[in-house]
């Protein structure tokens, strides 16, 4: 059940923030200035990606979602694999577009998705 959930908001956050749409911007609303990787928090914890561009950078509750554009299905699986060879984070789920990663000490989920489109997502959010 507590899987199901996760999930489950994990897929109203995707639907939320697609709903938003429209911003061609890599600025940072609050500052103007041009949207970076996010230096503190859970995004300090794991590593930025050195490929596309941040287009957005939505912090809610210390939580960060970014989202990038111009990333390659390469770039999405290159940055899995690193990722994946972190020892401080443990896949929780995993599906074709889509990692749940958990880090069990620091008690955070980061969660990668890829779009078709050429753009991808990594959002934070607290684990219970």
């Amino acid at each position: 059940m507590k899987k199901f959930l996760v999930v489950l908001l994990c897929l109203m956050l995707v639907v939320g923030l697609a709903a938003c749409g429209g911003n061609d911007e890599s600025t940072d609303e609050a500052t103007g200035e041009p949207a970076t990787w996010p230096t503190d928090g859970p995004a300090s914890m794991i590593p930025a990606p050195d490929f596309g561009t941040i287009d957005k950078v939505k912090i809610d509750y210390d939580y960060p979602t970014i989202n990038m554009s111009d990333v390659t299905r390469e770039n999405y699986d290159a940055y899995n694999a690193t990722l994946k060879a972190d020892d401080s984070l443990v896949i929780y789920q995993e599906k074709d577009d889509m990692i749940i990663f958990h880090n069990e000490t620091e008690h955070f989920y980061a969660t990668t998705m890829y779009y078709d489109d050429n753009t991808m997502q990594v959002l934070f959010g607290e684990m219970d």
